[in-house]
């Protein structure tokens, strides 16, 4: 009998986990990425898991804090924020380099940009009845349009992190789904969803991927003021 206690260990642990580890083991210039991408998407999962239990999944935990969030969201968001910030430099093989033109003031941007939107993500779950996880769609649009505002040349970067991580997500997903054929039906609140699967997958999964990547994929490049190139 399948124990679904450990559901969402498994993902983390056992799909999503050795991905990450094999990207820092090839790449040892991507792991200032890896690793600052995934602490700012473990800070997410702190501030955005308890908004989520309300109305768009209730997950079983090994590990629950009691201020709203588990062991398994933190694991989950470093591995997945990573994975998706270098996803598109490693399968292409492009590298990073200093931009001329570079600034501290990006930091400082990116720091109140993300201040600015995560006061706007908790001010519109306390104040509305949208569901908690298109907000989060909402929040991750809005961030990839600021950062592409100042850094048109990162487009690029954007798209296919987020086209990659997405197929990445789905494949994933569907492994887990392999092992545990009910975690679906047991574990997210379908009836605040639009209903629509693909191939057993809640649309708003493959949904929170893309937009993930989109925002993710080039944020470390425009926090640090880099640029993709080529090669070394």
């Amino acid at each position: 009998m399948i124990d679904y206690q450990y559901f969402y260990l498994f993902g983390d642990l056992v799909i999503f986990l050795p991905i990450w580890v094999i990207l820092f083991l090839l790449r040892r210039d991507l792991h200032k990425e890896l690793i600052i991408s995934g602490l700012f998407g473990a800070l997410a999962a702190a501030i955005s898991e308890p908004f989520f239990l309300m109305d768009y999944w209730r997950p079983p935990y090994f590990f629950y804090f009691p201020i709203g969030f588990g062991l398994e969201d933190l694991i989950f968001n470093f591995l997945c924020a990573g994975i998706a910030a270098v996803l598109y430099e490693f399968i292409l093989g492009k590298h990073l380099s200093r931009r001329r033109d570079h600034h501290h003031h990006w930091i400082l941007i990116s720091i109140i940009s993300i201040i600015v939107l995560i006061s706007t993500f908790i001010a519109i779950n306390i104040g509305s009845s949208i569901n908690s996880i298109y907000v989060l769609f909402m929040m991750l649009l809005l961030w990839s349009l600021v950062l592409l505002f100042y850094r048109h040349d990162l487009l690029k970067d954007a798209l296919l992190s987020a086209v990659f991580f997405a197929f990445f997500y789905f494949f994933a997903f569907l492994i887990i789904l392999k092992i545990y054929p009910e975690a679906v039906t047991r574990f997210w609140l379908l009836k605040n969803l639009s209903g629509i699967f693909i191939l057993g997958i809640p649309i708003e999964e493959l949904l929170f991927a893309f937009f993930t990547g989109l925002a993710v994929g080039p944020f470390y490049e425009f926090m640090c003021g880099l640029k993709i190139k080529d090669r070394n």
